[in-house]
């Protein structure tokens, strides 16, 4: 039986492959770090999780990291249209799900994204920078969290949401 998946490495697998997502759709490697998150605008996608755990998370990317990875990716000069900018997260974030749920140690694991949407960033204290040297492109934030599902330890329960 492999160990028990929490919420905390859940989401850190998660951002690191949104991260890869990006990186490969504009051949450039980031970093990513512990960061605040912003106040404003930004982009939430409800990730569904199923199996090992379950549960729902809402993943965020701040409005300005949007128009940043989308001005990258697509080699646009202005914000993204609205429509342009949920297409372009809905497929990041896909193929960040599917990613996830093949790494080892999250056998078991279903991750389903749902479709993104504009809102307000909620207050959630730190969350994970996507930086390109000193730059930040991105910061993403999580909230919500999973608990044991199928074939996890009967009773156990994953951890508080988001990075510590």
């Amino acid at each position: 039986m492999s160990a028990l998946l929490t919420t905390d490495a859940l989401w850190l697998v998660l951002a690191g492959e949104f991260r890869a997502a990006v990186e490969a759709a504009v051949s450039s490697a980031f970093t990513t770090s512990v960061a605040p998150v912003p106040a404003g605008a930004g982009w939430s996608t409800p990730i569904t999780a199923s199996g090992r755990v379950e549960g729902t998370l809402t993943v965020w990317v701040d409005e300005a990291g949007v128009a940043a990875i989308a001005q990258a990716i697509m080699g646009m000069d202005d914000a993204p249209e609205p429509s342009v900018a949920a297409d372009m997260l809905k497929e990041l974030w896909a193929q960040a799900t599917a990613a996830t749920a093949l790494k080892d140690g999250f056998e078991g694991l279903t991750l389903v994204s749902g479709a993104p949407a504009a809102g307000t960033l909620p207050a959630s204290g730190d969350g994970l920078a996507i930086t390109d040297g000193a730059a930040t492109q991105a910061t993403l934030s999580l909230t919500g969290a999973v608990t044991a599902g199928r074939g996890a330890a009967a009773g156990a329960a994953a951890s508080a949401p988001g990075p510590a």
